[in-house]
């Protein structure tokens, strides 16, 4: 039985609409991710993606990539071939569509709002298999020095991976424990390729074996001692009560540097749409010997963030961008100051 990894075509959205996602990743136990290792990969979901239409295109695809690594949403059409071949081993949940970010370009093509497109799904791998590390190309990490679990990292590009029959209910569709995923069998591949569906391709991921009869010798091994994760540093610490406001003359030169800030956020956020409307100026501060300028804007996904422009003793510029990650302004800045972002 041969295994397959489905992933976008149309990897730069030069043909097919492409989405962010509307809301956080709806895990259904998000504090079991360890801050170290961000493990487990795999959680499980307690509901469905919600996403936003970028502008760029107008043409919806049969599978859209880009909620998470790998998974995807399909449309009715792609839903319906799925049942009718009778392939297990996935939930499908209605997609939300909401409107889409105020920035996306008005110039670009992008799917109408109110969306009145073919409804589309989420489609959930909710089975879970083990491989056997022992016959998989993946280099052994050894155990998270926090959490303790077990690590494993991809080899190469042309990788081969065995799943444990022993963990294998039959489901056309599963999601590999110590890998990224999900995978499928030839049966979807085989779906998929019969109905021409839009904007995926497949590529050869491994096979399932037993672990009696697998070549128990491609594992290796990547092993260095483990060292106890330095404390995040708190945002807070060592900062003053306040930050004095820059004179007034200094205040108003936040525009002289906004050209300058919009386009190094549009590279850091490959966001070419992004403009001087898009950034709303806060303050300015006095940070120890530096001055600082702070704007905020949100990300594709609608995530707050800050951007800064800072100059030094010396009269040196340093831009910046980061999401705002629940900080203050001030936080940020001294954070930004501080060299911890």
């Amino acid at each position: 039985m041969l295994l397959y990894l489905l992933k976008r075509s149309d990897w730069y959205g030069e043909r097919f609409a492409q989405t962010s996602l509307a809301e956080p990743h709806p895990w259904l136990n998000p504090d079991e991710v360890c801050r170290v290792c961000y493990e487990p990969e795999n959680r499980r979901r307690r509901g469905p993606y919600a996403i936003r239409w970028r502008s760029g295109s107008d043409e919806i695809p049969d599978f859209i990539f880009g909620g998470a690594a790998w998974e995807f949403l399909v449309t009715d059409r792609v839903k319906v071939a799925f049942e009718a071949a009778d392939l297990k081993g996935y939930v499908a949940w209605p997609v939300k569509v909401e409107a889409p970010a105020k920035r996306e370009s008005r110039k670009r093509p992008i799917v109408p709002w109110p969306y009145k497109g073919p409804p589309l799904w989420d489609i959930y791998v909710d089975t879970f298999v083990h491989i056997i590390p022992e016959a998989s190309d993946v280099r052994y990490k050894g155990p998270c020095g926090v959490c303790g679990r077990e690590r494993y990292a991809p080899v190469g590009d042309d990788d081969s991976y065995v799943v444990d029959r022993s963990s294998w209910d039959g489901s056309d569709f599963m999601r590999p424990h110590e890998l990224r995923g999900p995978i499928v069998t030839e049966r979807v591949v085989e779906v998929i390729q019969r109905e021409g569906f839009t904007d995926v391709e497949w590529s050869p991921w491994g096979g399932i074996g037993d672990r009696q009869t697998a070549d128990l010798t491609r594992m290796r091994t990547d092993i260095t001692p483990t060292k106890a994760p330095e404390p995040e540093p708190d945002a807070t610490e060592g900062m003053p009560s306040s930050f004095p406001p820059l004179s007034d003359k200094l205040t108003a030169r936040h525009t002289e540097f906004l050209k300058k800030l919009v386009d190094y956020v549009r590279r850091e956020q490959n966001d070419e749409d992004l403009t001087a409307a898009d950034l709303t100026f806060l303050r300015s501060a006095q940070v120890e010997d530096c001055q600082y300028w702070i704007w905020r804007f949100e990300d594709d996904a609608g995530s707050l963030c800050y951007a800064t422009v800072s100059k030094d003793a010396k009269g040196r510029l340093c831009l910046g961008c980061n999401a705002a990650d629940g900080q203050t302004p001030e936080q940020h800045m001294w954070a930004a100051h501080k060299g911890w972002l």
